[in-house]
């Protein structure tokens, strides 16, 4: 894959996670990938798909390790600025 995408990255993160929606722009395939799962924020434990991609940067290429995660319709954010806090609920 070519194409050039633009996202947030976190330096110290040990993995890159990404949502499921972007598997088709990854050119990646669900049913190819190892499932797991992961425990997070909170101990909210999602489904995962991992895999390894290469990451061009500049003239470097990278070769890092992803985790894919279905999050959709799971959480709700509150991004709460006033009282400098962010706070995940779990929708049921």
């Amino acid at each position: 894959m070519s194409d050039t995408l633009k996202f947030l990255v976190d330096t110290g993160a040990d993995i890159t996670t990404v949502p499921e929606h972007l598997l088709p722009i990854l050119g990646l395939n669900k049913s190819k990938l190892t499932g797991s799962w992961a425990k997070g924020v909170g101990g909210i434990t999602v489904k995962t798909w991992d895999t390894k991609l290469s990451l061009k940067l500049g003239s470097e290429e990278l070769h890092i390790s992803i985790s894919i995660v279905d999050t959709k319709d799971k959480f709700s954010l509150l991004l709460d600025s006033k009282h400098k806090k962010t706070v995940i609920f779990v929708l049921k």
